[in-house]
């Protein structure tokens, strides 16, 4: 049977991010941004997170005999596998990139790249105890699974801000703010060297985490970024296909939760 179903972590951040945007555009100012003609490719720099060889104990579901096999990802997003080949660049594919951590560090990694439900798909994951990990891809009716696949290991380790944290990076700057859906104000807020600050408060997205999410959209060509603290604050930023803010939604150390626009 084909495990085409989006993990249920990656299904609550998506779920998540849709509702903190719908949250934050109520009653918030618009941005105010100059206009770009440039839409940006925010693949070009996720994709090569996941280059590498992924094989271990392949089968070609539905078939359960064991076969030879090794799920081949390029830096430049060609996924390839026996009878199986697609790539992650195309404006239509939806990227998916969860990492989940405990006070002891890593926990989960998880990844979908997906085409709709019989066109293409790529899915790698690392599970919860689990040393090794999982990669899966189908195309058409052609289908690969590796289990207990070593390579795996290696993406849990890498920071998913690094390579689009040029896209967030903004100097200090006030953003307008809904408190708690009730009260309207001004909050400052800059990205910088790995993090951000809102309101008086500083976020590592480097340590410290509980969950780091990125959704790539292809619909709107959205960039979301997703971050739970250990400490039980959050930040969720969405910048639009042209690198314009779009909202920051955070909760602070004390629980109030801000949506905010930029002014």
């Amino acid at each position: 049977m084909k495990a085409r179903i989006i993990p249920a972590l990656l299904l609550c951040a998506m779920l998540a991010s849709c509702e903190r945007a719908s949250s934050s555009s109520s009653g918030a100012l618009p941005a105010s941004a100059p206009a770009r003609t440039v839409a940006i490719n925010y693949r070009a720099d996720l994709v090569p997170l996941l280059a590498g060889s992924y094989s271990g104990e392949c089968s070609r579901p539905p078939a359960v005999a064991p076969v030879v096999a090794t799920v081949v990802v390029t830096a430049d997003g060609a996924v390839n596998a026996t009878g199986v080949s697609g790539n992650l660049m195309g404006s239509d594919v939806s990227l998916n990139f969860s990492r989940q951590f405990n006070s002891g560090g890593i926990q989960s990694f998880v990844f979908a790249g997906t085409i709709g439900y019989d066109t293409f798909g790529l899915i790698l994951q690392r599970h919860v105890g689990d040393p090794m990990g999982d990669a899966q891809t189908y195309s058409g009716a052609s289908f690969v699974t590796c289990k207990n696949s070593a390579d795996l290991t290696k993406l849990a380790t890498k920071s998913l801000f690094s390579p689009i944290e040029k896209y967030f990076a903004a100097p200090t700057r006030d953003i307008n703010c809904i408190v708690n859906g009730r009260t309207v104000q001004a909050v400052r807020y800059q990205v910088l060297n790995g993090g951000a600050k809102l309101g008086g408060e500083t976020y590592s997205f480097a340590t410290g985490m509980k969950s780091e999410a990125v959704l790539a959209d292809p619909t709107l060509g959205e960039l979301n970024y997703m971050v739970d603290m250990l400490d039980g604050r959050s930040v969720n930023m969405i910048l639009d296909k042209f690198g314009t803010l779009l909202s920051v939604n955070f909760k602070s150390g004390i629980g109030a939760a801000y949506s905010c626009t930029p002014l």
